[in-house]
C-alpha cells in the first residue's frame, strides 16, 4: 500500500517543502534512534520509487538531528515521566486497546526503555570510581584525545549505535569519570564509527538505494572530521569554539557534552543540507545507478500521469511504444557475448514499467470517461496484455539461447530461431509505427 498514489503524493508533497523535510527527518530519526536505520528506510522509499535521491538526501541528514534529541533526556529529571510512560505503553501493548495505537505503543515503549536505561546508567556510573584500577586508567587517558576518539568509534562498532555510546559518555561525564574534552572526543568518535558501520551495511543495497546509504556515510565522515579539526583548533590554539560555548551555557559536564552532541548534529544537518546538490553529484559519480535502474525508469508514466484522462492515455501509449521498440534489444544481446546478462536486466525493467502502466490504467478506469476515452482505454489495456505476452516469449527464447551450449547443429538451429524471431519482432515494431492509434 505504500506505493499507492495517495501515499506517493503525501511523500512527494512533504519532501518538496523545506519545513516538511525538517519535520519528517527529525520525527523519523527520533523514533528510530538511529541515522543508519533511518537511511535504510529512506533507501527503501527510493527503491520503491516513492522518492528521488535528491529529495531523500536532506531527509537523511535531518534524521541524524532527530536521533540526537534523545540526549536531552540525559540532562532532565525524567525518572517519573519515564516510569509513567513505561506503565501506560506496557498496558497498551498487553491489552491492545485501542488496537489502532498498538504500533505507537511499541515505539514509545522502546524509547521509554532507552531513557530508563540511560537513567540507570547515569545513577550507577558513579560507583565505577570506587574501583582502584579505574582512576589510574582515566588519568592516563586525559590529554590523549585520540584514544578517546578510538574508544568512541570502537564502542559504536560493538554497540551498533552511535547515540547509545554518546549517551554513555554523557552519563560518565555527569558522574565525574570523564572531562568535557574526553567526552566530546568520544562523541566525535561515534560519528566515525557510525560511518564505518553504515559503509559495511551499504553493500546490501544497489544503485540509487546505495546512493542514499552512502550519503549517510559521507554525512558522518564530514561531521566527524570537522568536529575533530575544530577540537584541536580550540585545544592547541585556544580559539573559543564549541567546547567554550558549552562551558558558557552550563557548569554541568554531562549537560555540556549533551549540548556539544546536539550542536554538531543539528548544525551538521543544516550545513550539509545547504550543499545537497554538490554532495548528490559526488554520490552519483562514485556510486552510479545500476543498468536495471536506468532501464526501469519510465519516460512518460509515473507521478500524476492519471490526473487527466486524455493526458494519461497519451502517456501510456507513448510508454508502451518505448517498451515495444525495446524488444529487439533482447535478441541483439544474444549475439553479443559481452551482453549475455542483458535480457534479464531488460526483463526486470519491463516488469517494473509494466506495473506502472497497469497502475495508471487502473486509476484511469475508475474515472468518468467520455466514449472516446473509454474506447482508447480498452484498446490500450488489450495492447498491454499482448505486449506482456510477447515480451515474455522474447525473454524466454533469448534467455535460453544465451544459456544454451551445444554442438554445431544446435548453434545453427539457435541462430535460425534467433534471426526468425528478430525478423518477426522488427516487422511488428515497424507495423505498430505505421498505423494510427485508432487502427
Amino acid at each position: 500500500h505504500m506505493t499507492s498514489g495517495s501515499f506517493r503524493s503525501l511523500v512527494v508533497g512533504t519532501t518538496s517543502h523545506p519545513l516538511g523535510v525538517l519535520l519528517w527527518g527529525n520525527i523519523l530519526g527520533f523514533f528510530t534512534q538511529s541515522g543508519k536505520a533511518s537511511s535504510f528506510i529512506i533507501a527503501g522509499f527510493v527503491q520503491a520509487g516513492l522518492l528521488t535521491v535528491g529529495c531523500a538526501l536532506p531527509v537523511v541528514f535531518w534524521c541524524n538531528a532527530g536521533a540526537s534529541l534523545i540526549v536531552v533526556a540525559s540532562i532532565l529529571p525524567i525518572k517519573l515521566m519515564v516510569m509513567g510512560l513505561l506503565g501506560v505503553t506496557g498496558l497498551g501493548l498487553t491489552f491492545g486497546f485501542p488496537k489502532r495505537l498498538v504500533h505507537g505503543y511499541g515505539a514509545l515503549f522502546g524509547i521509554a526503555m532507552i531513557m530508563y536505561g540511560l537513567y540507570l546508567l547515569k545513577t550507577g556510573a558513579g560507583g565505577f570510581i570506587e574501583y582502584p584500577w579505574l582512576p589510574p586508567l582515566l588519568e592516563q587517558m586525559r590529554g590523549v584525545y585520540l584514544v578517546s576518539f578510538l574508544v568512541g568509534a570502537g564502542l559504536t562498532l560493538i554497540a551498533q549505535s552511535d547515540m547509545a555510546v554518546a549517551m554513555i559518555a554523557i552519563a560518565m561525564a555527569s558522574s565525574g569519570l570523564f572531562a568535557l574534552e574526553e567526552s566530546a572526543m568520544i562523541a566525535y568518535g561515534t560519528q566515525g564509527g557510525a560511518a564505518l558501520l553504515t559503509y559495511g551495511f551499504s553493500f546490501n543495497f544497489k544503485g540509487r538505494a546505495r546512493q542514499v546509504v552512502m550519503s549517510q556515510v559521507y554525512f558522518k565522515l564530514v561531521v566527524s572530521v570537522t568536529c575533530v579539526a575544530l577540537f584541536y583548533a580550540e585545544s592547541l590554539f585556544e580559539v573559543p569554539l564549541l567546547l567554550a560555548s558549552a562551558r558558557l551555557a552550563t557548569d554541568d559536564v554531562g549537560a555540556q557534552v549533551a549540548i556539544v552532541t546536539l550542536t554538531f548534529s543539528f548544525v551538521g544537518a543544516l550545513a550539509i543540507w545547504a550543499v545537497t546538490r554538490p554532495m548528490l553529484r559526488q554520490v552519483e559519480r562514485f556510486h552510479p545507478p545500476s543498468t536495471s535502474e536506468l532501464l526501469a525508469e519510465p519516460r512518460f508514466v509515473g507521478g500524476r500521469a492519471s490526473d487527466t484522462p486524455e493526458t494519461g492515455l497519451l502517456l501510456v501509449a507513448r510508454e508502451q511504444e518505448v517498451l515495444f521498440e525495446r524488444l529487439p534489444a533482447y535478441l541483439n544481446a544474444v549475439r553479443d557475448d559481452g551482453e549475455r546478462g542483458r535480457p534479464a536486466a531488460l526483463h526486470e525493467a519491463f516488469e517494473s514499467i509494466s506495473a506502472e502502466i497497469s497502475k495508471v490504467l487502473s486509476e484511469l478506469s475508475s474515472q468518468t470517461l467520455s466514449d472516446r476515452n473509454a474506447s482508447e482505454l480498452i484498446r490500450l489495456t488489450k495492447f498491454q496484455e499482448q505486449l506482456v505476452n510477447l515480451e515474455d516469449v522474447v525473454f524466454k527464447i533469448s534467455s535460453q539461447l544465451s544459456e544454451h551450449e551445444g554442438g554445431a547443429k544446435a548453434a545453427t538451429l539457435g541462430q535460425t530461431i534467433l534471426e526468425s524471431l528478430d525478423f518477426i519482432v522488427l516487422t511488428a515494431v515497424d507495423a505498430a509505427k505505421s498505423v494510427g492509434p485508432d487502427e
